[in-house]
């Protein structure tokens, strides 16, 4: 009999990420947490470099997209364990950031 595994999601409307401190405790709860895929809301950064993805996310989630933030509103990011999932396609609209995975161990999309 084959064994599910179970995965682990988050949405967090982080109301912002240009501080340090609400860095850390995003980075936190990601690792205790051990989630999959993040989704974060309200991130309020214009664009996300490969330093700034790690200073709230660390390196338990390797892969991320972003829908960047309008000077001080919106921001949208979708990050995943790229050892479970393959991100098959992504789109964004004005509001939204949609992301078609794939699971590594079977190919399922979803």
């Amino acid at each position: 009999m084959a064994r599910n595994k179970i995965f682990c999601f988050l949405s967090w409307n982080v109301r912002g990420l240009n501080n340090r401190a609400k860095c850390c405790i995003v980075r936190s709860f990601i690792r205790s947490s051990k989630v999959s895929v993040v989704c974060l809301q309200e991130t309020k950064l214009s664009s996300i470099s490969l330093d700034k993805f790690q200073s709230f996310c660390g390196f338990y989630l390797q892969e991320f997209r972003t829908l960047d933030a309008t000077g001080t509103r919106g921001g949208l990011l979708t990050a995943w364990n790229n050892f479970l999932f393959d991100c098959i396609e992504h789109w964004a609209g004005s509001y939204t950031l949609n992301t078609l995975f794939q699971r590594k161990a079977d190919k399922k999309l979803f």
